[in-house]
């Protein structure tokens, strides 16, 4: 068994949802209750957050920009836009005919009346052994209303929909509009992807099995011991992944793999089988996440544990991003706008943040990292969270 050291600790990058995930503007880490109170945030004192002051001996927060105005909104949009790509109306030579025909080509036959099986079971036992995928059920893509919304929310880098819901063609036996694929009059809930191939059929998908999590539960044969080591902070250790070995610049985690995991890689990778997916990203919210995650467990199970009953009342979440706000995000605002002499509207502010996001991490993130291992490391053990 594989002793990973209490330097590690677990990470969590998934409090809060990818950009790629939302078409909402406002960034990730701002929840929608912190975003209608902001406005009405005092500013903080320098006593209670540390000196934010813009002196000589204090870096600039973010480089000035060339032009006379960095905060017009027009030139930050255009600035902003000219980042992206951008698509209106339907995209050439896709139309509802090609996907038609695409799925035409599979050749989806109508098993309800077919009694022996068996073939059938055969390709299943084949694609899981042999193909190495599991098939991962997605309740939001099972419906019609969600599917549409799910599409919506899964965006490529350019903010392009990842998936298609196919549209209705035929009426069930009630009269409703459904897409039926293969005449059964049973309604076909099908994702397709850009080239038109179905990739999510009601609800359920193909995705690679994880060989790691397999030999993860190999190292922990019992339930009660998978639960004690989960599998994230088992994967965490195994690249000795920590809250001390970041590079803002790049913005990412430095991962560097254990003897363990690296011989598995190089067995797996010899016979197809897939790297295990670690997340290297790394954002100020999502490093305020992990470590938000340790003093939230010790203010309710240590330093006031007789009114733990109270913690029902609260949310997570929204706490987190409030006090990623007041701390971090409004402390830098005001930074800003006194080197530049004038107040800053939020939205600007938000937009101002996409055009220079690297600076913009590498200064909250490295005052972020600093107060954690000076300040907040001193009083909570983040191995023991107490």
């Amino acid at each position: 068994m594989t002793n990973i050291s209490p330097e590690i600790e677990y990470t969590n990058n998934n409090i809060f949802s990818s950009p790629k995930e939302t078409m909402t503007e406002a960034p990730s880490f701002i929840g929608s209750d912190t975003l209608n109170n902001l406005n009405k945030l005092a500013t903080p004192e320098d006593d209670d957050i540390g000196n934010w002051g813009h002196d000589e001996n204090t870096a600039s927060f973010i480089e000035d920009l060339t032009q006379e105005d960095p905060f017009d909104p027009t030139q930050l949009a255009a600035e902003y836009k000219a980042k992206r790509r951008g698509t209106t109306g339907i995209r050439k030579d896709k139309d509802y005919e090609r996907v038609s025909d695409t799925m035409h080509k599979l050749k989806i036959h109508n098993l309800s009346k077919v009694r022996d099986t068996s073939k059938y079971k055969r390709d299943f036992l084949d694609l899981i052994i042999n193909g190495n995928y599991r098939i991962k059920y997605i309740p939001d893509a099972a419906r019609r209303d969600t599917a549409h919304e799910y599409c919506k929310n899964h965006l490529d880098a350019d903010g392009i929909p990842l998936y298609r819901l196919l549209p209705t063609n035929a009426v069930d036996p009630l009269g409703n509009s459904i897409t039926d694929l293969n005449g059964d009059l049973v309604d076909d809930i099908v994702l397709v992807d850009k080239r038109g191939s179905p990739v999510i059929i009601n609800g359920y998908q193909l995705v690679q099995a994880s060989p790691y999590k397999k030999a993860w539960a190999a190292m922990f044969k019992t339930k009660s011991a998978r639960k004690l080591n989960p599998f994230n902070e088992w994967l965490a250790g195994m690249f000795q992944k920590s809250l001390s070995k970041v590079n803002w610049e790049t913005g990412e985690y430095e991962l560097n793999a254990r003897e363990e995991m690296s011989n598995m890689m190089d067995t797996y990778s010899k016979i197809g089988l897939p790297k295990p997916r670690i997340s290297k990203r790394l954002t100020p919210n999502s490093y305020w996440a992990s470590v938000f995650s340790h003093i939230w467990h010790f203010f309710w199970n240590q330093l006031y544990k007789p009114v733990e009953p109270l913690r029902k009342l609260t949310d997570y979440l929204s706490s987190a991003n409030a006090m990623f706000a007041t701390l971090y995000d409004q402390p830098a605002l005001n930074t800003i706008e006194a080197s530049k002499g004038k107040k800053i509207a939020y939205p600007d502010w938000l937009l101002y943040k996409k055009v220079n996001s690297g600076q913009y991490n590498v200064d909250v993130g490295e005052k972020l990292q600093d107060e954690t291992q000076k300040v907040i490391r001193t009083h909570i053990n983040f191995t023991t969270n107490e």
